[in-house]
């Protein structure tokens, strides 16, 4: 009874998850597209199967590509999963930033790679995020007028800012280097 409740959420994942499986002949043919690229690529999956798998990533990034399947194809047997990050075109030509895993398989017959992605949009925000809020911190801090000192639980002297540096300097005598 739970079998058929569980293939069909299984199935959901498949198609609306934000991981895409690949299988691709040892020259990048796609042999096989899980149903997510529907909803990842806007793409069916009949429109990716059989095609080169430079048809459906950014030409920026094929030189990468190809040196990952020469690569997965040089190892024998099950290896170790190469970290893969590839732009794949979405269906208005928009390109798509993936992360994940590609592994050689090539003690089957036949040989094949094995790509395992995942849609790295919200993490790419998050980190541009991060580092536009750390980068305007740093030019606020640097720019205030008022000396900042970051101590740590035992008081010692972590960080400062250039007007803290100066300051110290002329009231204390102390010559703090900035970039501490």
């Amino acid at each position: 009874i739970a079998r058929p409740r569980m293939a069909t959420r299984l199935k959901a994942f498949e198609a609306y998850g934000g991981e895409l499986f690949l299988l691709l002949d040892p020259e990048g043919t796609v042999l096989y597209a899980s149903p997510s690229a529907e909803h990842l690529l806007a793409r069916s999956v009949e429109s990716i199967v059989g095609k080169p798998m430079e048809a459906i990533v950014h030409p920026s990034d094929l030189a990468d590509l190809r040196a990952l399947l020469a690569r997965s194809g040089r190892q024998r047997g099950h290896h170790r999963a190469l970290p893969t990050a590839l732009r794949l075109l979405h269906a208005t030509g928009n390109p798509i930033p993936f992360e994940g895993r590609m592994a050689g398989h090539t003690d089957d017959a036949p040989a094949h790679v094995v790509l395992a992605l995942h849609d790295a949009r919200g993490h790419r925000a998050t980190e541009d995020a991060y580092t536009r809020s750390a980068d305007d911190l740093g030019i606020l801090l640097d720019h205030t007028t008022e000396a900042l000192f970051l101590l740590d639980a035992d008081l010692r002297l972590r960080a400062f800012n250039r007007t803290a540096a100066i300051r110290s300097r002329k009231l204390l005598g102390i010559h703090l280097e900035v970039g501490m």
